[in-house]
């Protein structure tokens, strides 16, 4: 009897084993999805397809991962298409993903069920498929801590372009990237790409309420015309009649005044154009510096204001109805006061002599006449033109025959800024960099 109860435990206890051991090996990771939208996610899946964690790549992703785990790969996609539209990180009609899949599931699945997740909440996408992932891809995400997806994507751009920075594109979310990957356009960390400009948020402020013309419309000499962005051709522009385009660079020559280095033996170093109380015989060239003496200027006379009838005893006015008095200088102009002394003076009595020196110039720059000049090189624009029925205006390109009435709706009123619902966002523009 003691036999048969040993027998009998031991075959539940295989049992057990075995069921444990089932259980942990279908539930086993068989393979792995990297999303990069901004956030970055990676998906695991078990041998049925059902989804066994999910990791957060990054700070934003740790916002959009919950209720993910358990749920087919269909139900898992659409509760984080979800979180993402709630979180606000899809705040447009289009966004661009990269992807990359690892072990036995197909990258055309993943696509269509990505796909078809986002177009439920009318979200169209371009998905970006990296087929491998290297050793310098995953030396790269662990340096800075990004998925070994998107550590690929940006490897790929440095190869295309040397002069890159990779720390500049750690941050750039999935869309900037690519435009970077296509069109050679890049900027700074901190900064985002818009068309030609690298932008940087320095403020917001509330926007105005008032007419303004409709989405797509651009308003020109108090018209609203439709507008299209304007096409980038392979030449090469300057911009400026005083540029010399040579290549794609435009060559100029930069003038700044020159550093003026002078001394007074007696007197104090004023410009010519502050000794406006007694002309000197020089070269007549405004810029040139003068010594203005005033150790043997003369003190304003004093008098009373109504001279006729009135008598003055111990410097004041008597028999007369004001009493005041007036300070005299040749020529009737106004007395100053002495810096040293504080006594006042009259300036057609000040001396003033041509001062002693010389200009200088900044390393780099040549000395002409008082003016510092160096050559400068800059990068050079692209030519645009507009499509076909569109005309290039100071506005852009404007469809002179497609126009509409204007609307109430929130605007802003500062060049460098960009509406977002009610807000202004103030930004600091600069050139975009090119490959």
């Amino acid at each position: 009897m003691k036999d048969k109860l040993i027998i009998l435990l031991s075959i539940c206890f295989i049992l057990i084993v075995s069921f444990i051991g089932f259980f942990l090996w279908s539930n086993r990771t068989v393979s792995s999805i990297f999303l990069d939208i901004n956030p970055s996610i990676k998906i695991n899946l078990n041998k049925k397809g059902i989804v066994k964690s999910v990791k957060a790549l990054n700070k934003d992703a740790e916002y959009v991962i919950n209720n993910l785990e358990g749920k087919t790969l269909e139900d898992s996609l659409n509760k984080l298409t979800e979180n993402l539209i709630e979180k606000e990180y899809i705040k447009d009609v289009h966004i661009e993903i990269i992807l990359y899949t690892e072990g036995s599931i197909n990258n055309e699945k993943v696509i269509n069920e990505v796909s078809k997740s986002f177009n439920k909440k009318e979200v169209d996408t371009s998905i970006i498929v990296v087929e491998s992932i290297s050793k310098e891809d995953k030396k790269l995400a662990k340096k800075y801590d990004i998925s070994p997806s998107k550590a690929s994507y940006i490897n790929s751009i440095k190869e295309d372009n040397e002069n890159i920075d990779v720390e500049t594109l750690i941050e750039k979310p999935v869309e900037e990237l690519n435009e970077t990957k296509e069109t050679g356009k890049y900027c700074d960390a901190g900064y985002t790409l818009d068309g030609d400009f690298c932008i940087k948020e320095i403020g917001r402020e509330a926007a105005e309420y008032g007419r303004v013309c409709p989405e797509g419309y651009r308003e020109y000499k108090n018209k609203c015309y439709a507008e299209t962005p304007s096409i980038e051709l392979e030449e090469y522009e300057c911009g400026d009649k005083e540029k010399t385009l040579v290549g794609n660079k435009c060559i100029f020559k930069e003038v700044i005044d020159a550093i003026p280095h002078f001394t007074c033996e007696k007197g104090d170093l004023v410009e010519r154009g502050r000794a406006k109380y007694r002309k000197v015989r020089d070269n007549g060239d405004p810029l040139q510096y003068l010594c203005e003496d005033k150790s043997e200027a003369q003190a304003p006379k004093l008098r009373c204001l109504y001279n006729q009838g009135h008598i003055m005893i111990n410097g004041k006015c008597y028999n007369g109805p004001a009493p005041t008095i007036n300070g005299g200088c040749p020529n009737g102009d106004i007395y100053e006061k002495s810096k040293s002394t504080f006594e006042p003076l009259c300036p057609y009595t000040f001396k003033y002599t041509v001062a002693s020196g010389y200009y200088s110039c900044e390393e780099g720059y040549t000395l002409e006449g008082r003016k510092c000049a160096r050559d400068k090189i800059e990068d050079a624009w692209h030519k645009r033109t507009c499509q076909s029925g569109y005309t290039m205006t100071e506005s852009g390109c404007l469809n002179l025959n497609k126009s509409t009435n204007y609307i109430d709706e929130y605007y802003c009123t500062r060049e460098f800024a960009r509406l977002r619902n009610n807000t202004c966002i103030i930004v600091e523009e600069k050139d975009v960099k090119r490959k």
